[in-house]
């Protein structure tokens, strides 16, 4: 927990050192979940729900206190929040107009000192320490831009359903226009074939004549192929398995083969053979 101590915080900065006051006028205004605080009834986080049964926004503000950063046991860190001295009033606007309101560390959110410090922004920080990490990042890197729906008339037609508009925003239009990478892997990953003998997929021009076509099947080769006319004309690699060949080893596609690795490194995948895909 103290690893997450050093890098996350959730509590009110104190005003030990000049640093300590400049961080703790940032959270102030950047990292504090007021609403709802002073029965603001019509917060965002209120939506659909009854302010006259209902204290807490569905994100969980006000938090409990908590005296030290546990990790459940599948979802986010409870953060440290303890029952400190450090609190401070500001206006909030509620259904009743605006009032003062104390803050304390229980309407904090989670935010990396440096990262405030640096930006002067909100920035939210969570650890994300179970399975569902990877589906969380990588949903992210991968979803491209925001989507629209366009309906051309009000009739039912279930081609139009499924057009789709691109809408691209300044930012990104930007990113793309400087032509600046959308995301970065490392180590990088090569995709092994799994197939049957006889079976490598194989790719010709529909034009492409019946002479043309039987002299790409018999000249096609995978990395699979590949792996194994290595194997039979080389001793060098022998002691690897197939998904560990691309860490030792690099696929050419111009000279259709494999090389000794002189440099970086490489995982290989495999794509996934399900018990139904039979003999495969």
């Amino acid at each position: 927990m103290a690893n997450i101590d050093r890098f996350i915080s959730a509590e009110i900065p104190t005003e030990d050192d000049p640093i300590g006051q400049w961080l703790r006028d940032i959270i102030q205004k950047t990292m504090v979940h007021t609403q709802y605080a002073g029965g603001n009834g019509h917060a965002l986080s209120m939506k659909g729900l009854n302010p006259a049964v209902v204290t807490t926004c569905h994100k969980g503000y006000p938090r409990s206190f908590q005296e030290e950063t546990i990790i459940p046991e599948n979802g986010y860190p409870l953060y440290q929040q303890r029952n400190t001295s450090s609190s401070f009033t500001i206006p909030v606007r509620g259904t009743a107009g605006t009032v003062s309101t104390v803050i304390d560390n229980r309407r904090v959110v989670p935010y990396m000192p440096y990262l405030s410090l640096c930006y002067n922004a909100h920035i939210n920080v969570e650890v994300c320490g179970s399975v569902k990490a990877v589906k969380y990042i990588h949903k992210y890197i991968y979803k491209s831009g925001d989507k629209a729906t366009v309906s051309v008339d009000s009739k039912h037609d279930e081609i139009k359903r499924y057009l789709h508009s691109h809408y691209i925003g300044p930012t990104e239009a930007i990113w793309h226009l400087f032509a600046y990478g959308m995301h970065e892997e490392n180590p990088p990953v090569t995709h092994l074939a799994i197939h049957l003998p006889g079976q490598q997929p194989v790719y010709f021009s529909e034009h492409a004549d019946i002479d043309r076509i039987r002299a790409q099947i018999e000249e096609s080769m995978t990395i699979l192929m590949t792996f194994f006319t290595y194997n039979a004309q080389n001793k060098d690699g022998r002691q690897y398995l197939y998904h560990e060949f691309p860490e030792h080893f690099v696929y050419k596609g111009k000279i259709i083969g494999w090389q000794k690795r002189q440099r970086g490194t490489a995982i290989g995948r495999m794509y996934s053979v399900g018990p139904f895909m039979g003999e495969r």
